[in-house]
């Protein structure tokens, strides 16, 4: 086994299987971490180097290497007590060597598996229950554990979240069939521009992340129906004189009162 070896299997494998972004970062730390360790195989690394290594959050780095694991790159175990670190194993599927540590669902590379045609066609079996969904658009899958990370980035005005439901997971999975990936991070930015929804309103109403994936109202945020020409802060005032105009307004009511006769 090598490094340019693994390196052609993996976009030999790409050819055929999604594989994200993020995944061929956590698959590409851990060949480059096997190498500088003389190709130690298995090895121990923390999710705390890969995540700092990477620039991603433990969720995120959970998702990815489930999925390598499920196409057969990779197996790994959690380590056994909370001091030691998961084990992992790059597999070299061309030579159909494996450990064992799980059953990889690719164990082999034929000519079926790296034909160019299209994804759809060549996975004839059924999709697994617990897949994530694509966009309508083609996006390619994304974790529900991301769009979390994203939402805690962009919306820093919004109460932040700190645990991925089964109830958000679902919502957000919903929310990327209907619109698409770029649409859903295009309403985070637009949430995170909104005073209204930040609280800054006569009602003092705040948005959360449950709220702003429900249908109707992901729909009204990407529309941008509540920028702040639309709603107003409730500090938010012209200045008449050297005076706020609420001010001025309620001074100007009392004198006409007082001077009627």
């Amino acid at each position: 086994m090598n490094y340019i070896e693994l390196i052609n299997q993996f976009w030999q494998v790409r050819r055929s299987k999604r594989i994200t972004s993020l995944q061929a970062d956590v698959y590409f730390t851990l060949l480059n971490e096997c190498n500088l360790r003389g190709w130690e195989n298995p090895f121990e690394i923390s999710n705390k180097l890969i995540c700092a290594t990477i620039g991603i959050s433990e969720p995120s780095l959970i998702d990815s290497r489930n999925r390598l694991q499920q196409i057969g790159l990779i197996e790994f175990q959690n380590g056994k007590r909370n001091s030691q670190s998961p084990v992992y194993y790059l597999n070299n599927l061309s030579r159909n060597r494996t450990i064992g540590l799980v059953e990889p669902l690719v164990t082999s590379l034929d000519e079926t598996e790296l034909s160019a045609e299209p994804f759809n066609k060549l996975n004839k079996t059924k999709k697994n229950k617990t897949s994530l969904p694509e966009s309508p658009v083609g996006e390619a899958e994304v974790p529900a554990s991301k769009i979390i990370d994203l939402y805690n980035e962009i919306c820093k005005n919004l109460p932040p979240v700190k645990i991925l439901t089964e109830k958000r997971r679902k919502a957000i999975n919903a929310r990327l069939r209907e619109h698409g990936y770029e649409n859903v991070v295009k309403m985070l930015q637009m949430a995170s521009k909104s005073n209204f929804l930040a609280g800054q309103s006569q009602r003092g109403f705040i948005a959360d992340f449950d709220w702003l994936f429900k249908p109707e109202n992901f729909a009204k945020t990407l529309e941008d129906k509540y920028n702040d020409n639309r709603y107003k802060p409730a500090s938010q005032g012209t200045v008449v004189n050297g005076k706020d105009s609420n001010v001025a307004y309620l001074e100007g009511a009392y004198e006409r009162l007082t001077q009627q006769p």
